[in-house]
């Protein structure tokens, strides 16, 4: 099989020609193989996550529970199931970067909060705030905010204090339609936002508040993981 990599485009004067430096090449074939099955929800289930060193994985769905999962030999066990926390669907799982910590987002319209300590977990506490479905939870790189979205077009932002306490800190109605999801920028505490209203959001914190923010903002760049710099406005 082969592909055609288009590089470095470029408009002639007249804006009718496009000169371009063209490679051709060669993709091989890569067949992944199924290495595991693991069984035991009994519900659709929505969303997997690997603890930051990568040896559980946590999976949530329509049955109302978490499942935590590790490998023992060549087989991956069930080690733990947290039944506690929701009374509805669990939409999303994250891992805290410490990895002592998972969040879950569920239908019910609340966040939960689960401590791990010696192999077992426990609730720790529960967010409650949205009035509607929580779409998407996800930890900042330095763990000292959680971000929640939800059908009731918010995003949620949640700062971690020392005594492990969660106050929110800003509800942002950036958004006119469901969010559905939110992820953190890979170094910085910068969160994005995508939802039903066709629009991407980057939001930041601003003299105490969580704003919208525009890739022209002199104190956010556009230039994420090598990616060209981007001039055009995002609100």
């Amino acid at each position: 099989m082969f592909c055609c990599i288009v590089k470095y485009p470029q408009m002639s004067g007249n804006g009718k020609t496009v000169v371009a430096l063209i490679q051709v090449r060669r993709i091989m074939s890569i067949l992944a193989e199924n290495v595991a099955t693991l069984s035991g929800h009994e519900e659709q289930v929505w969303c997997v996550a690997w603890n930051p060193t990568g040896t559980l994985l946590a999976s949530c769905g329509g049955d109302k529970t978490i499942r935590i999962w590790g490998q023992e030999g060549e087989r991956w066990v069930c080690k733990s199931v947290l039944t506690d926390g929701h009374t509805r669907t669990i939409r999303s799982v994250a891992w805290s970067p410490c990895g002592n910590y998972l969040a879950s987002a569920s239908f019910d319209a609340t966040c939960g909060i689960w401590s791990r300590k010696g192999g077992e977990f426990e609730c720790l506490a529960t967010l409650e705030g949205h009035e509607n479905e929580v779409k998407t939870v996800a930890w900042s790189q330095s763990g000292n905010f959680l971000a929640s979205c939800s059908r009731d077009k918010t995003v949620w932002i949640w700062e971690v204090t020392d005594d492990e306490e969660y106050e929110c800190a800003s509800v942002i109605y950036a958004h006119n339609q469901d969010v559905k999801h939110v992820t953190w920028h890979p170094t910085q505490d910068i969160v994005v936002s995508s939802s039903y209203d066709d629009t991407i959001k980057f939001l930041k914190e601003d003299a105490d508040d969580w704003q919208t923010i525009s890739a022209r903002n002199p104190s956010f760049s556009a230039n994420i993981s090598g990616a060209p710099s981007v001039h055009t406005q995002i609100s």
